[in-house]
């Protein structure tokens, strides 16, 4: 983290101002849909179940645009944790006040709007980095949109005085500087960040999201400004400006541009980076990799068939050599996939020989022999080797405890899997879409952020 913004001065700019009824009402819906959500962990985390089901999962928007688009609006109202809506809440009040009551309640509600999808279409664009799995792992959170608030406030308040503190040993240090400064570095962290850790296998966080919405904040503004009550408040900042610098600097006024030509020099580098990235994902389209999708897994336990648990359209990514990890509600489905992977069902056609009569054959999960007795009742491969299956498997999970892998008792699962397949065409459009953005947040950055900066 940037370091935690306590403060800022845009008030003398815009004098009184109305109460921010779009920005305490998002406030209050992500909070009331993550108590709901968090109310069975005593509001710590969410549940899996939950993420799984309203996170916006970048596989499924390329195998179901429709499916997929819903998603993006609901995983803007579903949070990892208490820390993650406290710090995405905390941003949103601190810096979407001043951009609500400047361009007013819709349009800023849109902006918001705007830049959690456009957020959703650039953190699907730059799943290449990361390889096949991170099209499959579910995405939350307002930040996406909340950085689109960031960018706006970028161009509109770049010369606003942030108190900013860092925490050492729970000492605060607290300094201040201009916004402008703050934010960019902010937006130099998240490029920097989403390359660097795709390359270190991911860290969890939705980089290339941020990017994607602090862009859209930026490139959407002259789109959504109330320009007759800009040129207002345009005409009330150079006068205060006018004023005091008069008396601060012996009655001669100082001429200020809002965004510096380093600090446009830096956001060009960095969107010209975001660029060769949405490029490379654009060429890179047709090579993307199918998913597939658990259309049901039924667990029960064995012999007994006592129901353990039910799962019905999960996507997952599978690759050769590689085990599937999800959440610990989803731990059955990683089990029973993983043990595919372990047989090479995926990607071996001599299963589909195997129709109609148990095979058993021992496993290595973890390091230890797991036995396995797979049933198929369909396996049909096709001329790409991708399968579409149903049967019964009877294995054994593996659990780590103190560090030593054991097995643990059989279960008996009946599963049904599928095919997911990804539309390149749709990733075209996605990575279009991110170019375009990016290239018209330029365009604003040198062609109106002048004409919209109130404090410079």
């Amino acid at each position: 983290m940037a370091g935690l913004p306590m403060g800022t001065d845009e008030e003398i700019i815009l004098g009184r101002q109305k109460t921010p009824i779009v920005t305490i009402g998002l406030i209050v819906v992500n909070v009331i849909v993550y108590v709901i959500m968090t109310a069975r962990t005593l509001f710590m985390f969410t549940p899996a179940s939950y993420i799984y089901s309203f996170g916006f999962i970048p596989a499924l928007l390329l195998q179901n645009p429709l499916q997929g688009f819903a998603r993006i609006f609901t995983s803007m109202f579903v949070h990892a944790n208490l820390l993650h809506i406290f710090f995405n809440m905390y941003f949103l009040y601190v810096f979407g006040r001043a951009v609500e009551n400047t361009i007013g309640r819709w349009r800023y509600l849109g902006l918001y709007i705007a830049s959690g999808i456009a957020a959703a279409l650039f953190h699907t664009a730059f799943t290449f980095l990361g390889g096949p799995q991170e099209m499959v792992i579910p995405a939350v959170g307002a930040s996406g949109a909340i950085s689109g608030v960031l960018g706006a406030y970028l161009i509109l308040f770049p010369g606003t005085s942030l108190t900013v503190c860092w925490w050492f040993f729970f000492l605060p240090f607290c300094f201040t500087l201009r916004a402008a400064a703050y934010l960019i570095f902010w937006f130099a962290l998240q490029v920097i960040e989403g390359y660097t850790s795709a390359s270190l296998g991911g860290a969890g966080v939705a980089f290339f999201a941020h990017v994607g919405g602090f862009l859209t904040g930026i490139a959407l503004l002259p789109l959504v400004v109330n320009w007759a009550r800009h040129r207002y408040l345009k005409m009330r900042s150079e006068f205060i400006t006018r004023f005091l610098d008069y008396i601060r600097y012996a009655y001669t006024y100082v001429e200020r541009p809002g965004l510096g030509r380093f600090a446009k020099a830096v956001l060009t580098a960095l969107i010209a980076a975001v660029l060769i990235g949405s490029a490379v994902s654009f060429a890179q389209a047709y090579s993307l990799q199918n998913s597939y999708v658990v259309k049901y897994l039924g667990v029960y336990e064995y012999p007994s068939l006592e129901p353990v648990a039910s799962y019905s359209n999960v996507l997952v990514g599978v690759y050769p050599g590689h085990l599937v990890r999800l959440g610990p509600s989803m731990s059955y489905v990683s089990v029973f996939v993983n043990r595919l992977v372990a047989l090479n069902f995926f990607w071996d056609p001599s299963w589909a020989s195997k129709v109609g009569k148990w095979v058993s054959k021992d496993v290595v999960i973890e390091g230890i022999k797991v036995p396995v007795r797979l049933y198929l009742q369909k396996a049909t491969y096709s001329s790409s080797r991708l399968v579409e299956a149903s049967g019964k498997m009877i294995t054994e999970p593996v659990y780590i405890r103190g560090g030593v892998p054991e097995l643990g008792s059989p279960k008996l699962f009946v599963f049904d899997i599928a095919v997911a397949m990804m539309h390149a065409e749709v990733m075209q459009c996605v990575a279009g879409v991110a170019i375009a953005l990016s290239i018209l947040a330029l365009y604003t950055i040198y062609r109106k952020s002048d004409e919209l900066t109130l404090v410079s």
